[in-house]
């Protein structure tokens, strides 16, 4: 009986999330993993530190794969203004859903300034992105799980994060 209380409760998952959640060197920002015997799905975005109260008091994901900050036009009905990023003022995306609607497999994109403020290069063979330096020597960043799963190496992430003075939003359901 102590098993199934064990999985209802989410013991293990606390446990992870209390004491590892953020601290790992990689860190899974979009897509799915089995978590103890539980389907846990992420999603990653920013927030400017003068917004990081409204995400402590609201239960809802400010960045999702539905509510990613892509470029559009926002209006009235009247008058239509065309916005780089379509997320409430303080927040942006990290991750774009891209949806080919059958046509094309779905897959999510990495922010473009993300991988140009960090270098890196995509590498078709181990569908991973790495960072290359002046002497030569390249490091893995990004891993592409499959289309919708990406792991980004946390010192990347830190370095766009400080570069943009924002905050990380991480987040995830189990």
């Amino acid at each position: 009986m102590d098993g199934v209380k064990e999985i209802i409760l989410q013991t293990k998952n606390v446990e992870y999330i209390k004491r590892n959640l953020g601290k790992e060197q990689w860190i899974q920002v979009s897509g799915h993993k089995d978590m103890n015997g539980a389907d846990a799905g992420f999603w990653c975005g920013l927030v400017s530190l003068n917004h990081i109260d409204d995400v402590y008091n609201d239960v809802g994901w400010d960045v999702s794969a539905n509510e990613q900050g892509n470029p559009g036009f926002e209006g009235n009905g009247y008058a239509y203004e065309y916005k780089a990023n379509l997320l409430k003022d303080g927040f942006e995306s990290i991750l774009y859903y891209r949806d080919f609607y059958g046509v094309e497999e779905d897959y999510i994109e990495l922010s473009q300034e993300f991988i140009l403020l960090n270098n890196l290069r995509y590498n078709k063979n181990s569908k991973s992105y790495w960072a290359m330096y002046e002497n030569g020597e390249s490091e893995e960043a990004v891993k592409y799980i499959d289309y919708t799963t990406i792991q980004i190496k946390m010192k990347f992430f830190r370095n766009y994060s400080a570069a943009k003075k924002m905050a990380i939003l991480r987040f995830f359901y189990i």
